[in-house]
Parts: structure tokens; sequence; C-alpha cells
């Protein structure tokens, strides 16, 4: 049967052969030596290729081999270009140069084939076909086999060129052999090089230099070149055309991150677009501060850095195990083992922070370990910059925390010498999957201590010991040297002081229990009237 192989419909019933055949299928006829091949996935589960011989009154099938368990083939395809078995094979190391300097001109090269189809050796004179764009361009006689040849095309209109060259012989042309695809003529400009941005007092300057190759590997020549510069942020042109090398953007309002496009032209027209690393300018952020990564803008003002240069490193994303919500992630596509160590960081644009002043820095983070699975290795630290050497403070240092899924909250006191712009980083020490969100820095009380659950007896027995146990918590900025707690009766009596001399740290928990002493003090102090008894807010010593 023959079939279309533009629309998949038989046209005509040729004979009939019975070979059964399963799931996907594919044959083509051979003009060359008049057999047909098959693919076939038999309903053995076998892939097979079958050879199929047309006789005058019968086909006759026959089995080639097996392809390998399961393989399915669709399209086969017989290259049927050959006009005959006797015509001369393809000719072999064909290369074009397009003419120097821009010259319309291409030259070609090759060498004839000695064998035809059949693989038999060539008689007589030959003659050579060449082809530009599909379309013949010269015909030269009084070829040789196996001679190696050269021909000039003198007249090639400007753009690209594809040439094939075919040989025949008094049986007609043979398979064409194809060069690689040139340009000739002068060529548009290709991406500019050793492109970069850099922040430059409070603005952002942009440097490249010349392209040294053009769009389609021409001659790009010494004719006048211009660049167009723009602000990919929000498509501020910030040159539109000029001829130097080096741009500055001085138009710098917000604080973002920027990148930059830079394009080459010359007489030919506009060439290659490169894009700029992204630069983090712009006055500093100020307190209170919140991101939590919803927008791309938000996103943008945080620099990742693959620390170990692994190629895996955080990214942003969204709406992890049915949540909705944004977050900076780090999901290693490669490994996952918590003993391997990383060094993966964020880092915040700058924000700018007052000596003197207390700020609690507040973050989520979300991992995927429980009972020592994948229990995460972080740090918190504080910079000058948005670059890992200029991150010189840590301010937290956080191993073998575990969470299964849930974003935890955290805090950490901040404090800076000096007034000035600053900037937060999280490093990820070991290869585990972490999500960071909700990040906050906010100004905060130096001393600001709190009293949690009280647990004890509400209404104590006059002249029995109690036991009272408390939560101390230091919601402040800074750390509590020392303090005292109070246990005060309904009317604000004081029956009792503990005096601690243990500091607390700043956003730290202290529980804290009346014993020995100050049981039997109590006991005895405890007028007959207290019936309940509650703490006093500590106060600082």
């Amino acid at each position: 049967m023959s079939v279309s192989k533009r629309n998949g419909k038989p046209e005509e019933e040729l004979a009939m052969a019975e070979v059964d055949a399963a799931s996907l299928q594919s044959a083509d006829f051979n003009a060359i030596d008049g057999t047909m091949y098959w693919t076939r996935f038999a309903q053995s589960g076998q892939s097979e290729l079958w050879k199929f011989v047309f006789g005058e009154e019968e086909i006759v099938p026959s089995r080639i081999g097996e392809m390998g368990n399961g393989a399915e083939i669709i399209g086969l395809h017989i290259d049927p270009q050959a006009e005959s078995p006797s015509t001369p094979a393809a000719p072999t190391g064909i290369k074009a140069v397009a003419g120097g300097n821009g010259e319309l001109k291409a030259a070609l090269s090759w060498k004839n084939p000695s064998v035809d189809q059949r693989n038999e050796a060539l008689q007589g004179n030959l003659t050579a076909k060449v082809y530009r764009n599909g379309e013949p361009v010269a015909t030269l006689d009084g070829m040789q086999a196996g001679q190696i040849c050269e021909w000039t095309d003198n007249a090639v209109p400007q753009g690209l060129a594809s040439y094939q060259v075919a040989i025949a012989n008094s049986q007609g042309e043979g398979r064409k052999a194809s060069a690689s695809e040139i340009y000739v003529g002068e060529d548009a400009l290709g991406s500019v090089e050793e492109l970069k941005a850099e922040r430059r007092d409070g603005n952002v300057a942009i440097s490249w230099s010349k392209p040294r190759t053009g769009v389609h590997g021409g001659w790009i020549g010494n004719s006048a070149v211009s660049y167009k510069v723009v602000r990919t942020n929000d498509g501020l042109v910030i040159a539109e055309s000029t001829e130097s090398t080096s741009v500055i953007d001085t138009n710098i309002s917000l604080q973002d991150g920027y990148t930059y496009s830079v394009t080459a032209s010359n007489g030919m027209g506009a060439g290659f677009t490169a894009n700029t690393n992204k630069v983090v300018a712009g006055p500093a952020a100020s307190v209170p501060y919140q991101c939590d990564f919803s927008t791309e803008q938000q996103a943008r003002l945080w620099t990742v850095v693959d620390g170990d240069g692994d190629g895996e490193t955080w990214y942003r994303d969204e709406n992890y195990a049915g949540t909705s919500d944004w977050f900076m992630k780090y999901m290693s596509q490669t490994l996952l083992d918590p003993k391997v160590e990383t060094n993966d960081w964020i880092i915040s644009a700058p924000i700018h922070l007052e000596a003197g002043k207390y700020y609690t820095l507040g973050y989520s983070i979300r991992l995927m370990s429980q009972n020592g699975l994948f229990p995460c290795n972080y740090s918190v630290t504080l910079g000058t910059d948005n670059t890992v050497e200029a991150q010189s403070k840590v301010l937290s240092t956080i191993d073998g925390e575990e969470n299964m899924m849930v974003f935890t909250p955290h805090s950490v006191a901040v404090q800076v010498e000096k007034d000035g712009d600053y900037t937060l980083g999280f490093q990820l020490r070991n290869r585990v999957p972490a999500q960071i969100t909700g990040i906050e820095l906010t100004e905060a009380s130096g001393l600001d201590l709190a009293l949690g659950k009280l647990d004890g007896t509400r209404v104590p027995m006059q002249g029995a010991a109690e036991t009272y146990t408390v939560n101390v918590i230091n919601r402040g900025g800074r750390e509590v040297a020392a303090y005292s707690l109070s246990l005060v009766d309904e009317t604000g009596a004081v029956l009792a002081v503990k005096k601690v001399s243990k500091p607390l740290a700043a956003k730290a928990t202290a529980q804290k229990n009346w014993f020995g002493h100050l049981k039997r003090r109590a006991a005895e102090d405890w007028p007959a009237r207290s019936r309940c008894l509650k703490m006093q807010t500590p106060a600082t010593t």
C-alpha cells in the first residue's frame, strides 16, 4: 500500500503480506534497490526491522532482526535522492569560505568521489554541479574521480549562503554534499564583550568592549559603531546612540536590582543585544523593613551567591506543599545530604541603621526534617555590602534545626556601633532543603523584660511552703546582665524577691523556679489574708 507522507492516508494498494504488528510502526521504500523496510512493535513486546522484496508475482517478507526490547520507531525514511545506484557517491571534504574584507564572493573546495552508490569504481569524465541556497549556480565539466577541486563564486548576493555540490556521470546526478553555511559581505555586529555593571557613588556604571564577531560569524569591517543602552527594569533609555564604550546611569531614585541591555549597531543595522549582571543600587532602605519575596522587585533586592560554585543555590519560588506563599528556596537537584557542606547565600540590599538603637530581625524558615532527617545548619550575618566578604558579623549560628514543612519564626537582636548602611545575610551551610521568608527588621527598645506563664498554687495555705515557676522573656534588643523577680499578693504587697545574676540574651526566654530558702521565707512571711499570688514584671538590677 502506498501511503502519503503529507497526510498519512493510503493512496494505492499494491499487494498483501501477512505480518502481525502492534502499537507504533513505520515503513519506507528504497528506490535504489527496490525494497521496502518496515519497523514494527510486535505483540510479543519485541521491536523488529523487516525487509520486503517486491517480485513480479509476490512480495517476500524477511525479518532482519530485533531493535531492542520496547523500542518504537516512527518516521522511518530512506533518502530517495539518487536516480540510479550507478550514479556517483557524494563528494567529500566540501568547504565554503566567504570573501575577505566583505567581498561578495565565496571559494569552494571538495574532493570528487571515486565510487558510485554501489561502491563500484567510477569511470570516465564527471560533471560537478554547484548549488547556492538550493538553486544551481555552476556546472563544471571534465572532472575526474578522486580529483580535488576548487571553484570561486564571484557573484554572491550579500547575506547567508548555503552551498551544495553533486557529481554526475552518464547515469545521472549523484548525492549532494553540503558545506557549512557562511555569511558573505559585511555582517551586523554580534554581542558586545567584557560587559559589566557596577555601583559607583550612588550611580550605576556600565562598560563594555566592541564586538569581535558578526551576528552570523561574518566580516564586521571598520565602519562606525554606535551603542544603545537600556535599563531593563523600566525600559529607560540611558543612551540612544553613543560611540563611547561606557555610560553612567545617574537616574537612580529607588532602591532596586538594576540590569541593562547594550546593543551595537553598524552600517548593517542593529546586532545582538547583551545583558549586564544585576547591580543593587539606590537609597538604602529604612526601618521598619519587610520582605516576603512576593514581588519580583523584592527578590531583585537580594543577591544570591553560589559560594561553593556547584551550580546549585537559592532561587525564588512559591506555593510549596499546597501553601500560598513566596520564599527563597534551596533544593539540590543532585544530592541531599546533611553531612555534605555547602556555602550558599542570600544577602539583602543595604538598610540604614543607627548606632545606639536596638533592632530585632525576624524571619521564618521551613525545612523538611524530623527525627534527624535533613537537619539544617545555617548562619545569620550582618555586613556592610551585599558580598560574602562584607558579612563580617555573625548574628546567629544554628546547627541541626528541624521542622517538617512548617514555617517556623525566629528573631535575632541587631545592634551597630556606628550609623551606616548594612546588609543582612543568610548562609546555608549543609546540603538540605530550606526555604526562608517573612524577613522583618524593626526597632526594639533596649530593655523590655516580660513574664510568661506562671505555674504554682494560686491560693496557698498559710505556713506551707510552695513552689512557683515562671518564664522570663527578654523582648528587648540587648542582653540583660541581671534582674529581679517579685512575688506579690492580691493587694500588691511583695512577699518574696528573687535576684537573678545569670545574663539573659536578647530575644531569649529563661525559666525560673522558687526553691529552698524562698519557699520557707514565703511561707513565714505570707499574711493570713494572702489568697491570690502573682508575679511582678521583672526589674533590672
